[in-house]
Parts: structure tokens; sequence; C-alpha cells
């Protein structure tokens, strides 16, 4: 029975633009696109209203239009009033969780502006997102914090409208006493009003009730009033969920034709507006009414299509509804495998509608796991190329080492060469030598003989000179030869001297020329090293000096450790003097894109930012604060033709210190939180999940309040202390150890908390699971942690 009731409508929380004739509709959209900036936000949004509930794509445009005028314009009654038109929007197409996101942006702008009327408009549509999710705890409140108000006012309309939306919930919750005194009560009010809408809403919701308990002639006379009313209006959305009611009371009558041609008219009316809800309604009513009267076949069609627009707008209900449906025609149609299909769709969905908090647990749960494991496959995959670089440049001094060798071998070889060839050539000398002087006791010893037998043998004489002359012939020869070879060795000598002598003349060149190429590298680097360190002068002038914190906190730290010689992460102090003479300190930790240089580039931008919001454009409150940065990085960075994603994460707060010990801590934050000691107890405030800089869909940052004693404390810090790698097992630090680490330390002197904080830090990082054998990793990111106690 709950389709037959009208969907509960946004417009009874806000009095808007009617426009009754499309020509005059075209008249304000021309007013609008010539009117000066400031009158078009009210413009668009009275056009966005003059569509609702007959075309929400033209609803949602010119919704958007408002809001981009407005946020240019800073004009934050109608950023929030356009806000609330687009949640609205996001709610008729069933996207309720960016519904309720947007509508609670809008709250928290009217809070902020003190807007009365924007504060019970958002409160009375988020209790109608939450009524039409089945979440009647949550709507109930918001509900009854909205009829009391328009109680105090006496506006029968809206008082007519939140009666019955009571009423509604008191229904779904099976208590028809306590729903129909509200329906009855809600037409009484409407018909004070005179108001066709309410008078349309009100007898809608008393007829359903009334079929509901079965009066059918009571049911036919409290709709068709509703209907009379709304067709005057000409509202085609709100007049189609009242032709559904009437449908489904002549359906409950059996008078089948009546039915059929009423939720006909209906879904006609539903196509014309783009109002999906209303169309998966219609195909439904209509499957039944054709199921009712025999047609299986058409009723199997009318319950597929409603079947597939809910896939399409992602509604779980009615997918469970149509697949139940289906799965009973299919079987009546002699199809038992889908309808066992569709009746595993609907008894799934069914039981995932009461699982979805814990599905959406683990999703989160799932998602932080793979973020943590893709950044330490990052981790991984940077430590590899580092050592694949490293293990390049040994092998590349290896591969230099082993030619310097080879040629040092070439030549030691080519010198043995010349000294075994000289060796050979001694000795060859040498033996020749041998031979000569062996020959010369020879030709004594024919002397000796010739003269002892020079008178026995006379006619030997002339055989014996002959032989003599031979033999001195042939010893001549032999000399001359080895004087040859002996020369030859000299100069195959002088020539491997001269050859040597070149190539250790190369290779001193050589290494005059690599000396020459590093003593360039050095001066560079020297350079290079100066200008930075010269930057971080400059960086470290635009930080606020420590004695200034200490000054106005005795009992503060700031741990400032940057990665390289100038940083991304800065600290940020200024103080604020009220006309009372009472101060408002603000202290920020802010961590840039980046680190080193681009880092610290960054960081200049943004400091500059928050000086200007707060000393230029007078704010005090950190929200503002920050909505007023992130507007003016975006305008710096806009001026360049690159695409500049650059900003930062930040932590700021402000501190108002009152005349009875206490203080008014004010803070808000882009992604990194605020941790604060009260009664020995670590709690924290946990920041918007958008930086400073360039993102989708950037909402207003929200201001938090506190009241604190004297004695407790505030912790602010940047990711880097958290992500370093180290330990024993070369993990991150974390954020839970380091959580854990600050309470146990929060009752030692400050100056004592930053020695330690510090000391723990360093041992992270120099860690050894080798017994000191392996070196300790280097900083990761730079690291700051503010800590003051108040």
């Amino acid at each position: 029975m709950r389709k037959i009731f009208l969907l509960i409508t946004y417009v009874c929380a806000f009095t808007f633009f009617n426009v009754s004739a499309q020509t005059k509709t075209d008249s304000l959209i021309k007013a609008a696109e010539v009117a000066i900036p400031s009158n078009q936000p009210k413009l668009y949004s009275n056009i966005a209203w003059a569509f609702y509930g007959k075309d929400f794509d033209k609803f949602n445009l010119y919704a958007n239009k408002a809001y981009q005028v407005a946020h240019k314009l800073h004009d934050h009654y109608y950023r929030a009033l356009t806000l609330r038109q687009i949640g609205i929007y996001y709610d008729v197409n069933g996207e309720a969780k960016k519904a309720i996101a947007l509508i609670d942006s809008a709250l928290i702008i009217n809070k902020r502006i003190k807007d009365v009327g924007g504060i019970i408009a958002c409160v009375s549509s988020l209790g109608i997102i939450y009524f039409n999710q089945s979440n009647y705890e949550k709507a109930l409140p918001y509900y009854q914090e909205t009829l009391q108000h328009y109680e105090a006012k006496k506006d029968f309309a809206n008082m007519a409208n939140f009666a019955g939306n009571i009423g509604g919930i008191y229904r779904e919750l099976n208590e028809g006493k306590k729903a129909m005194q509200y329906y009855l009560k809600a037409c009484e009010y409407a018909d004070k009003s005179e108001k066709l809408k309410s008078i349309g809403i009100s007898y809608n919701n008393l007829g359903a009730q009334y079929l509901l308990e079965e009066n059918y002639s009571e049911s036919e006379r409290c709709l068709l009033k509703s209907l009379k009313a709304k067709e005057e209006l000409g509202e085609p959305q709100s007049l189609s969920y009242t032709l559904q009611s009437l449908s489904e009371l002549y359906l409950t009558q059996k008078k089948y034709k009546e039915a059929k041609e009423t939720i006909n008219k209906s879904f006609e009316l539903s196509k014309k507006t783009g109002d999906k809800k209303a169309q998966i309604l219609c195909m439904i009513e209509l499957g039944k009414i054709e199921l009712n009267m025999g047609d299986s076949i058409s009723a199997d069609s009318k319950f597929q299509s409603g079947y597939d627009l809910a896939v399409e707008t992602n509604n779980l209900y009615y997918q469970s509804e149509s697949a139940k449906k289906l799965s009973t025609t299919r079987k009546l149609l002699g199809n038992p495998i889908s309808a066992l299909h569709y009746h595993v769709i609907y008894s799934n969905i069914h039981d995932s509608l009461f699982r979805i908090d814990k599905f959406n647990a683990v999703n989160e749960m799932q998602t932080k796991y793979e973020t943590e494991k893709k950044e330490q496959e990052i981790v991984i995959l940077n430590k590899e190329r580092l050592l694949k670089n490293a293990e390049l440049m040994r092998s590349n001094e290896e591969r230099l080492r082993k030619i310097k060798e080879l040629e040092y071998a070439n030549q030691e070889k080519q010198m043995n060469d010349i000294l075994l060839q000289k060796t050979k050539s001694e000795n060859v000398a040498k033996e020749k030598e041998n031979q000569v002087l062996k020959m010369n006791e020879q030709v004594k010893s024919a002397e000796l003989a010739k003269s002892q037998a020079e008178k026995k043998e006379a006619n030997e004489l002339s055989k014996r000179r002959t032989l003599q002359l031979y033999g001195a012939m042939v010893a001549a020869v032999m000399v001359m030869m080895l004087l040859g070879l002996i020369y030859k060795g000299y100069r195959e000598k002088k020539k491997a001297n001269l050859s040597l002598i070149q190539k250790n003349e190369l290779i001193q060149q050589q290494k005059i020329e690599v000396e020459h190429q590093k003593e360039l590298v050095d001066e560079k680097n020297k350079e290079i090293t100066d200008s930075i360190t010269y930057a971080k002068r400059l960086q470290d002038a635009i930080l606020p000096p420590i004695e200034s914190i200490n000054t106005r906190f005795p009992q503060s730290f700031v741990l400032y450790k940057p990665k390289d010689i100038v940083a991304g992460d800065f600290y940020w102090m200024e103080v604020v003097r009220l006309v009372n003479g009472e101060e408002i300190i603000l202290v920020a930790a802010a961590d840039c894109t980046g680190h080193g240089v681009p880092g610290a580039m960054v960081s200049v931008v943004c400091s500059n930012a928050l000086n200007r919001s707060v000393k230029e454009f007078k704010l005090q409150d950190p929200g503002l604060i920050l909505d007023k940065t992130r507007e003016l990085v975006l305008e710096t960075f806009e001026k360049s033709d690159k695409d500049v994603k650059d900003g930062m994460d930040i932590s700021m707060v402000a501190i108002q210190k009152k005349s009875d010990g206490t203080s008014m801590v004010k803070w808000a934050g882009a992604n990194n939180p605020l941790w604060y000691i009260k009664n020995k107890e670590i709690l924290e405030i946990k920041a918007n999940k958008q930086p400073i800089g360039k993102s989708d869909n950037p909402l207003p940052f929200h201001t938090h309040e506190l009241t604190l004693e004297k004695g407790d404390s505030l912790y602010m810090f940047t990711d880097g202390y958290a992500d370093q790698f180290g330990g024993p097992k070369g993990k991150k630090f974390k954020y839970k150890q380091l959580n854990e680490y600050l309470l146990s330390i929060s009752e030692h002197p400050f100056n004592e908390q930053k020695s330690k904080l510090d000391l723990v830090f360093e041992n992270w990082k120099k860690w050894s699971s080798v017994e000191g054998e392996k070196p300790g990793l280097e900083q990761v990111d730079d690291v700051l942690i503010i800590g003051i106690q108040l």
C-alpha cells in the first residue's frame, strides 16, 4: 500500500515565484540573461521554481546557473537556496546521498548567516528525503521542528503540509489512529489557508488513508477533491500522484477500466515532467491491473518496464518490488527458471536494504586498504628505481675500471714481448759469440797442428789454409747476421717505446678532461645549493618567529623538519586585536603540494593568501578564512595557461582567551584534523575532505567551536611524521601510533615533548632489522607538528 500515497513535495518549505504561462517564463529567462550579475541569482532561482513539478531537467539547469553566479558574487543567501534546489533535484532522481550532502551544506550556510527561513527550508527538505528513504526516526524530528515553526507564525498552508507529513510517518509505522488524526488536522489547516496546493496534498493523503482503512466512499470523495484542486493549480507532477491513488482505489473496487484509464493519464504526466519515480509506480500499478484482468503477458511487460527503469535510476526499493511481481508473472507464464531468477533478485535486494550500512563500512575499509596498498607499491617502485639507478652507475664504473685494467694489461703484455724479444736476441748473440770462440780455438789448434806437422805434411798445408779461409768467411758471415739481428731488435724496441709513450699521453689527456668536467659539475652543484640555501632564508622570513608563539603560549612547541633545504610545509600565525582589547590568535599547520623547491613556491602563494584573507579582507572565522584562501589561490593559479592543480592541506585554529580562565576555540581544516587532549583523553575533530585548491564540487569549510579549560592541549600536524617509513619492518609510522605516543607524553613539559617526538622520529628512520648492518631510511616528506597548551 506504500505507493498509493502521495510522495511529499518540497515547495511547502519555501514560498517561490509562481509562473502561470510559458510566455511569461520565456520573458523571465530573457530578462535574467541581460540582468546585472547581482540580480541574476534571484531571477534564475525563481525560474527554476517555475519549472518545479513540470520539467525537472530545466529546474536543475536554472538552479545550477543561479548557484554559479551566487558563488562568484559570494552571495551566501542564494548559495544556500540554490544548493537546496540542486539537492531536491538529486532526490527526485533517486540520488539521496548527494541530495543530503548538498542540503546539509545549505543548512550550514543558513546557520552562519542566521537566515531562519532558510534553516527551516533545509530542515523540512531533509525530513522529506529521510522519509522517502524510509528512515522515519530521522525524518520525524525534522518534521516536528518545521511544524512548530509554522504554527508559531500561523502559516496554515505550511501547517497543513507538515501535519500531513507527520501523518505519513505514523502511517508507515502502522499507527493508523495517529496518522488519521494528523491527516484530518492537515485538511482543517488547508481549508483555512484556501491554498489549492495545500488542499490538493492534504485531501490526497486523507483519501489514501481512508482507502487503507477500506472506507471507499470517503476515499473517493477526498481524492476527487484533491484532483480538482490540482487541476486548477496546473501542476502535472502532483496531479500524477493523485491519479495513482485514485487508480489504486478503482483497482481495489475491481473497476478495472476506470483504474487503467486513470493510471495511463498519470503515466503520461510523469513522462512530461521527467519524474522517473512516478513512472516506475505507474508501470507497477498498470501491471497489477492487467494481472487482475487476466492478461499475464501484458502485466509481465509492464512489470519488466518498471524493473528496467528502477535499475536505470538505481532505486533498490522499486527494483525489489518489480522483481517480486515479475517472479509471479513468469511463474504464471510457465517459465519457472526466469521466475526463480527474479525471486532471487527480489530476495537479495530485500536483504541488502538491511545491510547497506555494513556494506558501506566494509567498502570504506576496502578503499582505505587499497589506497595504503597503492602508496606502498609506489614507495617500493621508487626504491626499485633508485636501486636500479645505483646499480647502473656501479655497472658503468665497473666497466670503465675493466677497460683501464685491459689497457694496462695490453701495455704490460707489449712490454713483456719486447723484453722477451730482447732476451732472445741476447741469447742468439751469446750463442754466436761462443761459436766464434770455438772457431778461434779450432784455428789455433789448426795452426799448432800445422806448425807441428809442417815438416811432415807439406802437401796438406794448402788444404789446411783453404779450410782456414772458409772458416774465416763463415765466421764473418755469421757475425754480420748477428749484427743485423741486434739492429732489428733495437728498431722494434724503439718503435714499441714510442707507441707506449703516445698511449700514456692520451690517457693523461683523458684524465685531465674528466677532472675538468668534475670541477664544472661541482661548481654547478655549489651554485644550485647556494641558491636553494638563499631561498631558505627567504622562506624563513615568511614563517612567524617561534618566540612569538612561545610568548603567547609558554607551554608550546613547533617541530619543523623539512625533507630538503626548503619545504612545502609551513606554520603560520596571526594576531587579530578586537575593539574591546581582546585578542584572537590564529595558528595553522599547512602542507603544500610536494616538497623541496616546488613545494616551497606553492607555500609562498598559500601563505600570502592566508595573510590577505585576515589583513585585507578582515576575516576572523577559520572556515571563512579557508574559503577566501581557496578563492585567492585559485585566482593566482588561473593566471597561468597551464592546468595547475597544486594547493595545500591545512589545520587552522582561532583561540580567544576569556576572563574566567577558559578559551573559546574555533577550528576548521582541509583534509588535516585537529587533535586535543581534555581530561587525559585525546579527541579528534575531522576536517572537510577537500583541499585548498582546485577540486570537484567545492563546498564551504565548516567551523567547529569548542570551549576548553586551562591545561587542555591542542595538536595540529601535517602527514610527514605519520607517513615516515622505518621501524623493524620498514613500514609507515601511522597516525594511530602517533596518537598513542602523544597521549603518553601529554603531561610532560612541551619542550620535552618536542625533544621526545624528534628522537622517536629519528630512531624510527634509523631502525635496522639486521643488527645495525643495514643503513637507516631517508626522510620521505616534510614534517610539521604544533603543540599548544591553553
